[in-house]
């Protein structure tokens, strides 16, 4: 079962709150001290690999605010396009008509260039490349990502401070190991 907005185009334009989450939350990426992140050389790749994203993508993708985290990232990705504004407050134009895949070749139901999984599988791609070639050979990210559609100003901006605060929320923190099982 998919975790997508079902009958949603992630190719199209708008305003995306991603986590991705390391394999079994491991903290490859450093660790929270005073309610402040001190990144690992991992964590120090995959926050400059994040800030790169915008660079190698073939759409125009952008970055809002993004945090690296012990365990995860958590960013803002903006696909841009022609109604894109603050927060995609005209969403109507972005839901894709088609909800089955049945009978159609693969090329028509995997993911689209600049679409936010192609985005996020290059991302994970490339941090991973990076630790296994300099002898970080068990790094790994989960197999999925969380997303959410950011249809409005006010959920824009309440991401935005949520993930400003994540660092010093971490003790409290559902991706933090200590807090897994409450």
């Amino acid at each position: 079962e998919s975790a997508r907005l079902r009958g949603w185009d992630y190719a199209a334009a708008g305003w995306y709150f991603v986590t991705i989450c390391t394999q079994n939350r491991e903290c490859f990426f450093g660790e929270v001290a005073a309610g402040e992140m001190r990144l690992s050389p991992i964590g120090e790749i995959a926050g400059q690999y994040w800030k790169d994203i915008s660079r190698h993508s073939s759409k125009n993708i952008g970055l809002d605010v993004f945090v690296i985290m012990q365990n995860h990232v958590n960013g803002i990705v903006v696909i841009e396009g022609k109604n894109v504004a603050h927060g995609c407050r005209d969403v109507a134009c972005n839901v894709s008509t088609t909800t089955t895949t049945t009978n159609k070749p693969m090329s028509s139901i995997s993911p689209k260039s600049g679409s936010l999984s192609v985005v996020v599988r290059s991302y994970k791609s490339a941090v991973t490349r990076w630790c296994h070639i300099h002898h970080y050979p068990f790094f790994d990210w989960q197999p999925r990502f969380f997303d959410h559609v950011i249809r409005d100003e006010t959920s824009l901006n309440n991401i935005r401070q949520y993930i400003a605060k994540n660092p010093v929320k971490w003790e409290k923190d559902r991706n933090n190991p200590a807090n897994l099982w409450m």
